[in-house]
């Protein structure tokens, strides 16, 4: 899954991967910081479990929600690959291959 939208649409994202039956992700992927974009994060780290986590690099601490979900990976132990910024890194995830 790529992406958990704004805080208030972590719940609901939550809920609705639940009614597919789904309660494990493989690869979760924040695309970047922005509110808008892993905002929803911590609640669907909460409720499904994500075998591997993928987050951007960033040195930016000041936006609340996202100090709070650096915090709360941490002390939840998940597994957290960080995506590096040359843009020729290549990542593969199974038969995917893909790019930053």
């Amino acid at each position: 899954m790529i992406d958990c939208g704004n805080s208030s649409d972590g719940k609901y994202i939550s809920k609705f991967l639940k009614r597919q039956g789904i309660d494990e992700l493989d690869y979760l992927i924040g695309t970047h910081i922005d509110e808008d974009h892993i905002g929803g994060m911590q609640e669907v780290l909460t409720n499904i479990r994500v075998k591997t986590l993928y987050m951007p690099y960033s040195t930016y601490g000041g936006k609340q929600f996202y100090t709070q979900l650096e915090e709360y990976i941490r002390e939840n132990n998940i597994n957290q690959q960080q995506i590096e910024r040359p843009k020729d890194k290549q990542y593969i995830l199974g038969n995917a291959k893909w790019k930053c």
